[in-house]
């Protein structure tokens, strides 16, 4: 009987550390990182996959006017080149595409379709309305930090031609609503673009 019950605890014991073994190796394997692309083939996918959501998230964003935008993605960088017709698309097709998951550095190469105006006067028209979009960015961004304190100091705002994006992190959708509601009822904000992520990083 003693010798049973001494083969019946080795027996135990062997299970549990067995048990252990494996939960340690699955738990690892669950939180271990993917793996980056370790061939040129993988990493191909990886560019082509990225470029894709660049362009989901631009004609998402900006519509019709990021349709002649063409992404050219190389790791963890895009090349945005093409056309727009609006101003604001061309300033904000960069923060669109760096709000991509994936995407570290954005290099914005976009042009406004030429209408045929004189250079003077469009160069003046243009300092114009970079002025105006100044001085609403300042005031949202007061105003969003009104409402939301420090927690506002994390959402990177830009303005151009009565359009605002914000993009950045807040911890709980509360705060999102508060800051969207913040931006929309700034004066001289037309159309709010969300870029915002919410929850844990």
């Amino acid at each position: 009987m003693k010798r049973f019950s001494e083969t019946s605890r080795r027996c135990a014991t062997r299970f549990a550390l067995l048990v252990t073994a494996l939960a340690a190796f699955f738990l690892s394997a669950c939180l271990r990182p993917a793996p980056a692309p370790s061939t040129p083939a993988d990493q191909a996918v990886e560019n082509a996959r990225l470029e894709a959501e660049v362009r989901a998230a631009l004609l998402d964003k900006l519509g019709s006017d990021a349709m002649t935008i063409e992404p050219s993605v190389t790791g963890n960088r895009v090349v945005l080149d093409g056309t727009v017709v609006e101003r604001s698309s061309q300033e904000l097709a960069e923060e669109v595409a760096t709000a991509v998951r994936g995407i570290r550095k954005v290099r914005n190469r976009l042009r406004i379709q030429d209408d045929g105006a004189g250079v003077m006067s469009e160069a003046v028209s243009t300092a114009e309305d970079e002025v105006r979009d100044a001085v609403v960015e300042a005031r949202l961004k007061s105003r969003i930090l009104g409402e939301i304190g420090r927690f506002g100091l994390e959402i990177e705002v830009e303005v151009a031609d009565g359009v605002a994006s914000l993009r950045g992190w807040l911890p709980d959708a509360e705060r999102k609503g508060y800051a969207m509601e913040a931006a929309r009822a700034t004066p001289g904000v037309d159309k709010v673009i969300d870029l915002l992520r919410v929850g844990l990083e």
